[in-house]
């Protein structure tokens, strides 16, 4: 049995079907012309988050079991069939990043039974040992972003209860981004 759909986006159409050609996906243009076949690159459906995968580079992403845990995996090659958990346990671990010049991964982590997060780095090659970059109780730090040298994490903090959220820099403090969630002004902070 052959199923398929197609869902418009702007001027392209994705056609997915499975069945006979299992799992693949085609983007094609309104016209029909077929630009690129897709590829379903994990077998879990419970993936989420990649970062990286260019140019048949390191592939990062997160491995979801529901709200109870996430953990960071890595794919040496999007296309190969190997798949290394880095991280393990029964943390929250989400929004990872990955910088080509360090070989780092950076990421979110909810530590069991807490209600705050921070941002932990780890070597990409050997996982598993972390290093806590941040460690604020009360806040949620999200989102990092390494420089293209590695030399920087930038990342979102926001109180736990709600409030304005700051954009920070790491290793050190440069400028330091206010956005309140009640207007639209942003408030800019040097600490050079």
């Amino acid at each position: 049995m052959f199923q398929s759909g197609i869902v418009g986006i702007s001027s392209l159409l994705l056609l997915c079907s499975c069945g006979a050609l299992k799992h693949t996906t085609y983007e094609m243009t309104a016209n029909g012309e077929i630009l690129t076949s897709l590829t379903k690159v994990t077998e879990n459906n419970d993936c989420m988050c990649p970062v990286g995968g260019d140019n048949g580079g390191t592939l990062v992403f997160v491995y979801s079991a529901g709200d109870a845990f996430a953990n960071i995996c890595k794919k040496d090659n999007p296309l190969s069939a190997g798949v290394t958990q880095m991280t393990e346990g029964q943390n929250y671990n989400v929004f990872p990043t990955y910088c080509k010049a360090t070989d780092k991964i950076a990421f979110r982590a909810r530590l069991e039974g807490s209600s705050s997060s921070d941002i932990y780095m780890m070597n990409a090659t050997q996982g598993k040992a972390l290093t806590q970059i941040t460690n604020t109780p009360n806040q949620t730090e999200d989102h990092p972003c390494f420089s293209r040298d590695g030399k920087w994490i930038v990342y979102d903090r926001q109180p736990i209860e709600g409030g304005t959220s700051q954009i920070w820099v790491h290793p050190r403090i440069a400028l330091v981004l206010s956005c309140s969630a009640s207007s639209s002004s942003v408030k800019y902070s040097s600490s050079l």
